[in-house]
């Protein structure tokens, strides 16, 4: 192997020995400055890239739903669950401060209202809207027919009739 300059232009010429079982005839040149240019346009591509998924997840997660409970500010696909701590009730209590007995929690892709009034509660209870089981889509994906059986992941009529 020998090294090559060129002073003009900065660039450096590595001759490569050709390898086992090509004709001795060829020479083989590597010029060092195209393939930092190489480097240099990949580690731009994936900056690119890396902004995009940025702005995607961003509008994706982090936009407020309307009508939605504020709360606090949340992360992009971990949502409030790295704030609520080892006791997430004195936290919820300690946002209640802040944010009102109504507060809107994400865990993870999952959006939850946490409500810090005995009052409301009642009140949310006896709204049809409310009453129920939230769909846990996961356990509908894991099944292979996409119905959710059982009296964990069932709702309605279906939970009534498996309690029974």
């Amino acid at each position: 192997m020998s090294l090559l300059t060129h002073s003009k232009s900065h660039s450096f010429i590595i001759h490569l020995p050709p390898r086992r079982g090509v004709q001795q005839k060829q020479v083989r040149y590597f010029l060092v400055r195209d393939v930092q240019g190489y480097w240099i346009t990949a580690m731009i591509f994936e900056l690119l890239i890396l902004v995009l998924a940025l702005v995607i997840g961003w509008n994706v997660y982090g936009k407020r739903v309307r009508n939605f409970p504020p709360g606090p500010m949340k992360l992009p696909l971990l949502g409030h669950l790295p704030q609520l701590g080892k006791y997430p009730w004195k936290t919820l209590r300690q946002w209640k401060k802040t944010y009102g007995p109504v507060i809107g929690v994400q865990f993870g892709s999952y959006r939850a209202v946490a409500i810090n009034d005995a009052k409301l509660i009642r009140e949310a209870m006896n709204m049809s809207a409310v009453c129920g089981r939230p769909e846990l889509n996961y356990f509908a994906s894991v099944t292979h027919d996409g119905i959710q059986r059982g009296i964990v992941t069932t709702s309605g009529s279906n939970w009534i009739e498996q309690r029974t």
